[in-house]
């Protein structure tokens, strides 16, 4: 049966609230109604409990343990009630006290189960109604705590595998940001404080002096190495200016005495 949640008046005024077990929320009413007190407020806090998340381990082990009790013998009210008792947590506590209800008043446990998405899928639903169809109810229900095992190690394992990941992300993430944040304008404003600029200013096209100076003097270096001559062009060049010289140059007065002159040119002195 639902418990319900209440809040009422007694004859003396003062404002009382409890919880009532009871069959519908007229009956709550009524058996307040014969302790002479006036209704506030009447409501069911197992509905305003369905709403939380119930992890999957707690799927887990109430679907093992029904099936283990429907194995044994046991009835299926007095199975869920005994699971209703035993659960530690409340929300699940609340939609299995739901489930007993409604078997009771004659549904199927797989609609009962249908009645709370946010506990049982629909896969879980549609195998407990085959099990109920063929009456091998203990055999699927141990089949999907099987499933459901594996499916949440699985789940662990990849959110396992995928921390390092996001603490490394994280972290850069972290230091990218302290670093446009507090380095960089601090050094931008050391440079300030100088009269300089930084060496690279985001969104300017043209170089800083000190970028411009380096890249002039590797241009003017290239300029000047491509332009020196080899060793062999060197000693050539020289070459050719010595014999030059060496023609160009007026000849010595031995040399021309020396000269014997020609048959037709007596009495003449030998032009050098």
């Amino acid at each position: 049966m639902p418990i319900f949640t209440y809040t009422a008046r007694t004859a003396q005024g003062e404002i009382r609230s409890a919880t009532l077990e009871a069959a519908s929320r007229d009956e709550v009413m009524a058996q307040l109604r014969r302790q002479k007190l006036t209704v506030i407020k009447v409501e069911e806090p197992s509905k305003a409990k369905l709403s939380g998340s119930i992890p999957m381990r707690d799927i887990v082990i109430f679907t093992r343990q029904f099936s283990t009790m429907i194995n044994s013998g046991l009835p299926l009210v007095q199975s869920l009630d005994i699971l209703s008792k035993q659960s530690e947590n409340p929300t699940l506590q609340a939609v299995t006290r739901q489930v007993v209800f409604d078997v009771e008043s004659g549904h199927t446990v797989a609609d009962a189960l249908a009645k709370h998405p946010n506990a049982f899928t629909e896969l879980y639903v549609n195998m407990v109604a085959a099990g109920e169809a063929g009456g091998i109810l203990d055999t699927i229900l141990m089949r999907l705590a099987t499933f459901m095992e594996k499916n949440d190690a699985l789940v662990r394992k990849v959110k396992g595998a995928m921390l390092y990941p996001g603490v490394i992300m994280s972290v850069a993430g972290g230091a990218i940001a302290v670093l446009l944040i507090v380095v960089i304008p601090t050094f931008q404003n050391m440079f300030g404080s100088v009269g300089l600029a930084l060496p690279f200013r985001p969104g300017s096209s043209s170089p800083s002096p000190s970028s411009s100076r380096a890249t002039g003097g590797r241009s003017s270096w290239r300029a000047s190495s491509g332009s020196r001559p080899s060793a062999a062009t060197t000693r050539r060049r020289r070459g050719s200016s010595s014999s030059t010289d060496s023609c160009s140059a007026p000849r010595s007065s031995a040399t021309c005495s020396a000269s014997p002159p020609s048959p037709g040119s007596r009495g003449r002195s030998a032009p050098c």
